[in-house]
């Protein structure tokens, strides 16, 4: 194997990566490395290959952009002979691990070097990800390209705060109830951690009912987060003043029985009643309580109406 030499090649004839996976570049860092270059010049070489009269960079392209704002007329750099292939490789391997690397900037450059050049040449999604140095993540590969393809189906706004992990965690629910909880996530009313918690609830119901569960899961999570917000200002003014205050809502015996009368209610078939008499228990927790309820009745009505109509059917059959 023959080592690789370190030319000086003047800094015009270098040309950035086609298939750099970076498609913003933090100005003030690059000023920072350009001042640094300027006083203590490039500690490390660029890589770069023969490309038209010139070359194109393989790895370095922060460090040639400084050489340019610092107006270097030439750089040191290892020229290596490579196809396009590997110039994407390294280009992605470079960035990896960068973290001002976008998840949207991530995705697209391995959705395009799998389908660019891997799933052409009849190799796996397992075997790039060895290339790529992510053998130990099996899955690296195939989230990043259903997360790039997913995110184009859901038509999701650059920059909208969604990560791979985010896309990953809705996957699999219908498209209107993946949008609403990526929607809540852009905005700020959860976190990736509160979506890890609410997916697999949302999962749970048939998908005719999942965007309606999500809804009040969600109506669930700020009654939540109000009551810690409530905790918090009690913890505080306890602290200042050594007592109480009020604002704490217990749950009170008068709560219980109305849920407990709701399932009576519930049980005489007045379902007309039940949405009225929910908004007079004041304890969120016993709010959410009733509702449960009411989906559990629901789902056993649904039952008992299929076993009538199969017996039904049946009867009808022996005619």
């Amino acid at each position: 194997m023959t080592r690789d030499v370190v030319q000086e090649i003047e800094t015009d004839l270098i040309k950035p990566n086609p298939y750099q996976p970076r498609e913003t570049f933090d100005k003030e860092k690059i000023q920072k490395l350009a001042y640094s270059l300027k006083t203590a010049g490039l500690l490390q070489p660029i890589m770069v290959r023969p490309h038209n009269k010139g070359y194109q960079i393989a790895l370095g392209e922060r460090r040639w952009r400084a050489a340019q704002m610092a107006k270097l007329d030439k750089l040191p750099a290892i020229v290596r002979e490579m196809d396009d292939k590997t110039l994407q490789v390294y280009s992605i391997v470079e960035n990896l691990h960068r973290e001002d690397l976008t998840s949207e900037e991530r995705e697209k450059a391995i959705h395009e070097l799998w389908t660019r050049h891997f799933k052409p040449e009849g190799k796996s999604m397992a075997d790039m990800g060895r290339e790529l140095g992510m053998a130990e993540d099996p899955s690296y590969v195939a989230d990043n390209v259903s997360a790039y393809e997913q995110r184009k189906a859901l038509r999701i706004p650059r920059g909208d705060n969604i990560a791979t992990h985010d896309l990953r965690a809705v996957r699999g629910l219908d498209t209107k109830t993946q949008k609403e909880i990526l929607d809540k996530k852009a905005d700020g009313t959860i976190t990736s951690r509160d979506l890890d918690r609410i997916t697999p609830v949302v999962r749970m119901a048939k998908p005719e009912r999942q965007a309606a569960v999500a809804k009040e899961v969600f109506k669930a999570h700020a009654n939540a987060k109000d009551y810690v917000k409530t905790v918090e200002r009690e913890v505080e003014h306890i602290a200042k003043t050594g007592k109480p205050r009020v604002e704490i809502k217990k749950i009170t015996p008068a709560d219980e029985r109305k849920v407990m009368r709701l399932a009576s209610i519930m049980s005489e078939m007045k379902m007309s009643a039940t949405k009225s008499f929910i908004g007079t228990i004041d304890h969120p927790q016993m709010r959410q309580k009733a509702i449960k309820l009411m989906y559990d009745m629901e789902d056993w009505l649904q039952k008992q109406i299929q076993l009538v109509q199969k017996a039904q059917e049946g009867s009808w059959a022996k005619r």
